[in-house]
């Protein structure tokens, strides 16, 4: 045993010779499971009390290996999620609670990946749900050396598929996808609302399931720079797109990210250039708060709704792993920074 471990084991007892209880009765406390073992609330209360003003930190795998599961679900997420992956985590808990599962939530960095394989290992939890993140392969080939039964991979990408369930496929379930069928979309969506002249991020097409015609098209590329936050490189495309935003022919923008086409539009607005006459934008995730802007934004809206109601039927044991690969199908939420140039050619879908 850990000397980490055997200094959380040591300071459980302490609390509970502090209190006259028995060390699995703070243990229930600090599980939050005093309810089930109809532990008093007043004393449940007093030991958190106790416990925040001492600044300890229960050890998860310390108090897993004295029992039962910790909890029924591990959820495993980037820890620096995408903004539509962290409403859907929000989303997920609160239908969890609803269903009275109990969860903990790990997160995945390359700092922490060695670490949450430990505890899955130690920890007793059966089931796991994991949003798609870098280092996904590398904690899915971990899984047959822990407790876990069966594991669902959340907006996972479909053309990746066989990569990453070929050694699990009995007892996964992957809910996702096809990104490069997305692409195709979107980028068929601007065509058909006459757009000639577009601006693509780099290595657009690469991403696509099939190389589109380019004959008679004027297309062009910009580049967010060398940041990570997300309203800072909107911000270095407004400042590329401004030089572009000449003559009467308005150019369609394709955007990667919600967040960072509101930094891109209201930049290129603070400078005088006018949307959609001028530039024209679809973006890509299909965050709510873009649907309540002054221009909505159109965007390719990530299924999560179809993916979330796949889940919790995983979770409530309607699904099997005989749905080991469920793939769901995106769509366009029509906006007003990208409205049709031909009216009569152009139709809505």
């Amino acid at each position: 045993m850990s000397s980490k471990i055997e200094k959380n084991f040591k300071k459980i007892e302490e609390i509970a010779d502090h209190f006259g209880l028995s060390r699995s009765t703070v243990s229930y406390i600090l599980n939050d499971k005093w309810k089930q073992r109809r532990i008093n609330e007043a004393t449940a209360g007093k030991v958190w009390e106790y416990v925040r003003a001492i600044g300890f930190k229960p050890n998860m795998m310390s108090l897993a290996l004295r029992g039962r599961p910790i909890k029924e679900i591990a959820i495993i997420i980037s820890d620096d999620p995408m903004e539509h992956h962290r409403n859907a985590l929000f989303t997920l808990i609160r239908n969890l609670k609803i269903a009275g599962k109990s969860y903990l939530v790990l997160p995945a960095s390359d700092a922490d990946l060695m670490e949450n394989i430990q505890f899955l290992k130690m920890s007793r939890v059966t089931r796991l749900i994991v949003f798609r993140f870098d280092g996904i392969q590398h904690l899915l080939a971990s899984l047959p050396h822990t407790s876990v039964e069966d594991y669902l991979v959340y907006d996972f990408a479909a053309e990746q598929a066989v990569t990453m369930n070929a050694a699990f496929a009995e007892k996964s379930l992957s809910v996702g996808f096809d990104r490069r069928k997305a692409k195709t979309m979107v980028f068929d969506h601007v065509l058909k609302y006459g757009y000639k002249q577009i601006i693509l991020p780099p290595g657009f097409f690469e991403q696509m399931s099939s190389p589109p015609a380019l004959s008679g098209l004027d297309i062009s590329y910009y580049t967010t720079g060398d940041v990570s936050d997300l309203w800072e490189a909107g911000e270095n495309v407004a400042a590329q797109l401004i030089k572009s935003a000449k003559g009467k022919t308005p150019r369609a923008v394709v955007m990667n990210d919600d967040k960072m086409t509101m930094a891109t539009i209201k930049y290129v607005q603070d400078h005088g250039i006018k949307v959609p006459e001028q530039l024209a934008f679809i973006s890509w995730d299909g965050l709510p708060e873009t649907k309540y802007l002054s221009l909505p934004v159109s965007t390719l809206c990530v299924p999560h709704q179809q993916m979330m109601e796949i889940t919790m039927q995983w979770v409530s044991g309607e699904l099997t792993a005989n749905h080991d690969r469920i793939v769901v199908e995106p769509e366009i939420r029509i906006g007003a920074t990208l409205p049709p140039l031909n009216l009569k050619k152009a139709v809505e879908p």
